[in-house]
């Protein structure tokens, strides 16, 4: 699984752009491999912090609490974070083996780390926590009303709907409240106690609630559970906790992101069937039939990719190989293939291939085979 990962870290060395279009490049003729399509794929993106990514086996610790945060605020931190590593999957495969903690939250380094040798993991995930609810702020919002009632089938008068023809401007009772946390967390390598990650992640959140609002589906659920729907203050306590809630989701989120690959859309340069440069053109009838039905084949493998079949184009290209093993379109294609499901050791042969049938530099393949080598350096 290993090597699955780590391969797809670097397949988003692909360009990411948005649309699909043709471009022809300047300075090469209608018989020269420099024509390309751009197709839309999914490419893996790689995390922020690769060589945290890299650490497979690890343990989260509580964060420490700073100042007067209450200490169940770093427990609850890292069991979000815990959830957030172990859900992470790469090619249906998990990223991270998560070790048990003895619990409890560390401070330094040292600590973790001594911890973390016997449980046999890899890195160690620690740092602190400060913040929480500020004092809730009352206020008074001016609403408008509407007067217009109907009669419904329970005899019941409601409010109309649509236009309303009287209204009158009310004064409702609101409540704001403001939630704070610095969150500044470490990642240490176990073997070598180096710091691979080191973050300060800041969230402030405002959420504000007036009288005869509905709220949201937590503040709701909230109330509920009271059996009070009338009650401001029962409302800003569940809201108080609902916005905790999310602040601490959203770190644990920016978190993975930074360690985690992502898979997102984006689009990958293909070339259009041409003969190799200097290669002469085709003499004979059925030569340039034969020619003719090849750059069908291959522009309606490119159709296939747009439609998301990568297995049908890939596989079209590679049944090609044989008949025009030096084509450098041909070999440029079957490198973004392997470069698109993360074999950068195959992505770079092909490139190699296609560079070496080049008369002339062409950016799009050297480009490519650049960014391979780079990639499969950054594996070994």
């Amino acid at each position: 699984m290993r090597r699955i990962f780590e391969a797809n870290l670097v397949a988003s060395a692909l360009v990411l752009t948005a649309a699909s279009t043709l471009f022809v490049l300047p300075g090469n003729d209608a018989h020269a491999a420099g024509r390309t399509q751009k197709v839309s794929v999914d490419l893996m993106v790689p995390p922020r912090y690769p060589e945290v990514a890299r650490r497979a086996s690890v343990m989260v610790f509580d964060l420490a609490p700073l100042d007067d945060t209450d200490p169940t605020v770093g427990a609850a931190f890292a069991d979000t974070l815990r959830q957030r590593l172990q859900d992470a999957r790469v090619n249906e495969e998990p990223v991270f083996l998560l070790q048990a903690t003895s619990g409890g939250a560390v401070f330094d380094a040292q600590s973790a780390v001594s911890v973390a040798i016997s449980q046999g993991a890899d890195a160690v995930y620690f740092g602190t926590v400060k913040g929480g609810n500020l004092p809730p702020e009352a206020y008074v919002e001016k609403r408008t009303e509407c007067l217009d009632e109907s009669d419904s089938a329970l005899g019941i008068k409601l409010p109309k709907l649509g236009k309303c023809k009287n209204s009158r401007d009310v004064m409702v009772p609101c409540r704001r409240q403001t939630a704070s946390f610095d969150v500044t967390l470490r990642v240490a390598d176990v073997e070598t106690r180096e710091m691979l990650y080191e973050k300060l992640i800041t969230r402030t959140k405002t959420e504000s609630f007036c009288e005869g609002d509905t709220g949201d589906l937590n503040d709701f659920l909230a109330a509920m559970d009271t059996g009070n729907f009338d009650d401001l203050e029962t409302t800003a306590n569940a809201m108080e906790v609902a916005l905790v809630q999310h602040i601490r989701e959203e770190i644990a989120d920016e978190v993975r992101d930074d360690v985690v690959p992502r898979t997102e859309p984006g689009d990958v340069l293909l070339k259009r069937y041409a003969r190799n440069e200097g290669e002469p053109a085709p003499s004979g009838k059925a030569a340039k039939d034969a020619e003719k039905a090849t750059a069908k084949r291959f522009d309606a493998a490119i159709k296939w990719a747009q439609r998301g079949r990568w297995d049908r184009a890939c596989g079209d290209w590679s049944a090609m190989l044989e008949e025009m093993p030096e084509n450098v379109a041909l070999l440029y294609n079957l490198g973004i293939c392997a470069e698109a499901r993360g074999d950068m050791e195959r992505a770079v042969i092909m490139f190699t291939q296609a560079s070496d049938m080049l008369l002339e530099p062409d950016d799009v393949v050297l480009d490519a085979l650049d960014r391979a080598e780079l990639a499969l350096e950054a594996l070994m």
